[in-house]
């Protein structure tokens, strides 16, 4: 597919990506920097950034949507929790085709569209080896539905951390039998989220998750939620797991800004310091807070 490596075309995906940087601290006491990449505002606000400092970051792939809800959401609790986040935009590519029909559930419509997605991935993850705020030894990818599947497929990069898999199945129709599996390399940690009953998933047999692909792997985590919603970031359980795969990085000062969503977690059950990211990222997003025997998740 000579139009999925169209340079004009990928430029455009990676301009019209969006950033997301956390807010600065101490003598940088700036609001996060929120915005197209190539926007005037973000970058006239990144040549003031402090020499020598660095963010772990995370590419993050959208679905077949584009940049919505989904996206937004773990985006924005990523930048509270510490992380840069980068959202290269496929929708930016001109007359791009549409590879699923949300009303119906359907997807595979425009296979050329996976090509779209690997290119754009390498793009992206070349440019960001050239950014001097990224911190190379922290760097993470991951995806959400479409973006998920190129992530799955990728390959691997030996200089990523761990990857996110959200709503996908890493199982494929008979007729795309090439987008199946997992592949990624060897010890590296992976996260696969994924509802039972996801509607897009709903017509492909055999059922299944990406745990299920490469079952004794001790380097996946594999969540199946019991629902029946493509976005599994507005589940509680995918944050609680989350907080569990992602480094701890939240800044202290987010702790002192909030009061206790809830008075029966005492103060022994805050010792924890996932749990406390955890209330705190539900009561950003005004998730249902869970009760304590809530909290326990059956992990495939």
């Amino acid at each position: 597919m000579a139009r999925a490596a169209d340079p004009a075309e990928l430029a455009l995906t990676w301009q019209q990506g969006w950033l997301h940087l956390p807010a600065g601290e101490g003598p940088d006491s700036r609001p996060p920097i929120v915005g197209p990449i190539g926007s005037e505002y973000v970058q006239d606000r990144l040549k003031l950034l402090p020499r020598q400092v660095t963010w772990p970051t995370v590419v993050f792939l959208h679905g077949c949507t584009g940049i919505q809800a989904p996206e937004r959401r773990i985006a924005g609790m990523l930048t509270r929790m510490g992380y840069a986040v980068i959202l290269p935009n496929s929708q930016a590519r001109p007359n791009r085709p549409s590879d699923c029909n949300i009303a119906t559930g359907e997807w595979g419509l425009a296979p050329e569209v996976h090509y779209f997605r690997r290119a754009e991935l390498s793009d992206a993850m070349g440019r960001v080896r050239r950014l001097p705020w990224v911190d190379m030894s922290n760097l993470f990818l991951g995806g959400f539905g479409e973006g998920a599947r190129a992530v799955a497929l990728w390959g691997g990069e030996e200089d990523v951390s761990a990857y996110l898999i959200a709503g996908w199945t890493c199982i494929s129709p008979s007729t795309l039998e090439w987008l199946d599996g997992l592949r990624l390399p060897a010890g590296r940690p992976v996260l696969a989220i994924v509802t039972r009953d996801d509607p897009y998933y709903r017509w492909i047999e055999p059922k299944g998750s990406c745990g299920g692909t490469v079952a004794g792997s001790r380097d996946v985590t594999s969540l199946v939620i019991d629902g029946t919603v493509h976005n599994v970031f507005v589940y509680p359980e995918t944050w609680l797991l989350l907080v569990e795969f992602m480094p701890f990085i939240l800044p202290i000062n987010m702790l002192k800004r909030y009061p206790l969503p809830l008075k029966e977690w005492s103060a022994n059950s805050l010792k924890e310091p996932s749990l406390i990211v955890s209330l705190y990222l539900m009561m950003e997003t005004r998730l249902k807070m869970p009760s304590k025997n809530q909290l326990k998740l059956v992990i495939e």
